[in-house]
Formats: C-alpha cells, structure tokens, sequence
C-alpha cells in the first residue's frame, strides 16, 4: 500500500511567473513570424497531465526546501535534483510507471519553456523507469472478471429500483447512476476522461431505438475516433437513467437547473460529476462489495484479461476495444473495427459465470424489460 505523501500538488494559480509562461505557451501563434510552441500541440487532455505534473514537482520542491520563487524550472531539473524527487517518490511506495509519468510532464514542460535545454538524458532515465519490471499483484488483486462487475453494477440498479424501499429518491438517484457508470465501464471500457465529459447529443446519442457513444480523436488519447453502437439492453438502463433518475440529480441543483448543461453523468449536488467524483464513486463500490477497491483504469485490465481467460481465440479484438492502434499497448492489459470488438466481447462473456446471473437480476427488479434478448451480450 503506497505511503500517505507528505505533499500535494501545487495549482497553477500559486505558481511563479516563470512557470505560468506555460499556460501563454498554449496558444497557437497568432502572427505568422511568431514560432509555434510544443505546448500548442498537446492535446487538452495531455496537456493538463502536465501540468498536474509539474505540480507535484512543485509541490515537492517546497516540502524538500528547495523551491525558490525566483528559479526557472530548468535550474531544478539537474541529475541531482530530479533523482532525488524520484528516490522520494519510491520511498512513497509510488509505481515505476506513475514514478516515470511523473518526471515525464516536468521533462515536457522543460521542452515548452527553454527549447534550447536538452532534456535527451532525462528522457533516458524516464526509459529506464518504464523499462523496470513493475509489481503486478495490486494490479491482479484490483482486476475482477467483467462478469463480477456487471453483477455489481446491475444489483446497485436493482436496490435503486425496488419497490417498497424507503431510501430517499437522491439516494436511490445516485445508486443506479453509480450502477450504470460500472456496467457502462465495464463492457465499453471507455478511459476516465472520455467517461467524465460524457453530453448528451455529443457523446451519447439516441440511434434508431437505441444509443451509440462517440467520440472525436482529439477527445481520445491515441488520437482515433471512436464510435459503438450500444446494445438495446444497455442503451435501456440508459433511458431509464435520463428518464427517471439523472432529473432527479438535476433537481438538487435547485434555482440553478442549468448546473450540468447537458453532462451524462449528474453529481449529488446537481452539477457534472468530476474525474475526482467517479474515481471515489467507482472505489467506494467495488471496495465494499470485493474488499479490494477496483479503479476505473482497471476496468480496462479487467476487460482484456477476461477475454483472455474464457475465449483466447478472440483475444485479438481487444486492440480496438481498448481504442488502442498498436496490438502491443495491449499486452500491457493481459495478467469495431470497434463495433464489431465491442460487440464480439459481450457475446465471449461466459455465459454460465454471468448470464444466468444477469438475467436473474434483471427479472427480479425489472430493470430491463423482460422481452430484451437474453443472449446478447454486446454493449
């Protein structure tokens, strides 16, 4: 278990001028003799990584006693400085990877901010850090088989629906939304940020008699489009959602109705639920019902280990159902186009671990209608 850090990451609001250059070098020129800037080409999603990086940096850089307010980032990243931040980060219990992604926004920003500094050493030892052998037993101990998620997630559903129960209607509102988000997560296996920012009429819209997810490149991390076509049963458990339980979250907004625009996924108070609110939604769930607290990211080692566990001959459409383009990312999940993946994944889900369980749920409350297809199992 990772060591409470004893430092947080600093916003850039309490940065010094000379780190807050970073966020003018987001622009693109406006001028046509005004050179571009690396940071112009981050995507919003990489881009913000960065920065929360480099506010760890800063962070530690405080704690350590080593901050000063008038120092520019290259004057810290020296082979002394940056390996003792990654000596501390190891003491902390931090993971290679997460040690190594770290240091990456801060060599990054260093490109951004002082173009002329060579950072090829420091992109070495990030190298390094990737290629250590990484502990996979918390990532086992927090990967459940797709089929014990949906269980989870169609029981949250069915406690939110039952007749009779004297819940509060937010309460039985935020149940059957945290529900849906890990069914939703657990046969789409979308990444947390596509997840979080999840519109109506953008992301998730009405096809036919059902729904299709969609997202642009520029919204994805590999930088490729993805759409699917949910299922009839899963784009059900979405309509009764936006019918019945997400008005109900929008009403805790009060006189501010608007608080969520048009946000799938509604927080307790009426607003867009954060990154931070699925993450915590998400661990408070699986925490309680496996006693391992399973992260959304591990839904995604879930899925393709499941895969590879009940039907190996098939494991080759994980590539597009995780939306990577290179089949060896994929490998790191294993301890159509993408809706011919995504559905080919429903329907390889042993039917005898998750089926039968799943159409037990679904006719003891009715969440599903009763003439839905048993059998299929694409999302």
């Amino acid at each position: 278990m990772p060591k409470l850090m004893p430092f947080s990451a600093v916003k850039p609001d309490a940065w010094p001028p000379q780190l807050l250059r970073l966020l003018d070098l987001r622009r693109a020129p406006t001028g046509p003799l005004e050179l571009p800037s690396v940071a112009s080409s981050w995507r919003e999603t990489t881009f913000n990584l960065h920065l929360w990086n480099v506010g760890y940096f800063v962070g530690w850089l405080k704690w350590s006693g080593r901050f000063q307010d008038t120092t520019d980032l290259y004057e810290y990243v020296t082979a002394e400085v940056i390996g003792a931040y990654v000596d501390d980060m190891r003491g902390f219990g931090l993971s290679t990877r997460t040690i190594a992604t770290r240091v990456d926004g801060v060599r990054a920003s260093l490109a951004a901010l002082s173009p002329g500094t060579s950072t090829d050493w420091l992109m070495q030892g990030i190298n390094k850090l990737r290629d250590e052998p990484s502990d996979r037993r918390r990532t086992r101990q927090r990967s459940q088989h797709t089929a014990r998620l949906v269980e989870l997630g169609m029981d949250l559903m069915n406690q939110a629906c039952r007749p009779g129960s004297n819940q509060r209607d937010a309460t039985k509102a935020i149940l059957y939304r945290d529900g849906l988000m890990i069914v939703f997560l657990a046969l789409a296996v979308p990444r947390l940020s596509p997840l979080q920012v999840m519109a109506l009429g953008q992301h998730l819209v009405a096809h036919d008699s059902a729904f299709k997810i969609s997202w642009s490149a520029k919204e994805m991390k590999e930088g490729k489009a993805y759409t699917a076509q949910l299922d009839t049963e899963l784009s059900d458990l979405f309509q009764r959602y936006l019918a019945e339980f997400r008005p109900i979250l929008l009403a805790q907004a009060g006189s501010d109705s608007a608080k969520a625009g048009a946000a799938v996924w509604v927080a307790r108070d009426g607003g867009q639920l954060s990154r931070g609110g699925i993450c915590r939604a998400i661990k408070k769930r699986t925490k309680l019902e496996f006693g391992e607290s399973v992260f959304p990211h591990a839904f995604r080692h879930s899925a393709a280990t499941s895969l590879a566990l009940d039907r190996p001959d098939l494991i080759r459409i994980a590539t597009p159902l995780l939306q990577h383009q290179s089949p060896t990312s994929r490998e790191l999940y294993v301890l159509a186009d993408e809706f011919e993946a995504s559905r080919k994944f429903g329907e390889a889900l042993d039917l005898r671990r998750f089926g039968r369980q799943h159409r037990r749920l679904r006719t003891r409350n009715a969440v599903i209608d009763d003439q839905t297809a048993d059998t299929d199992r694409g999302i």
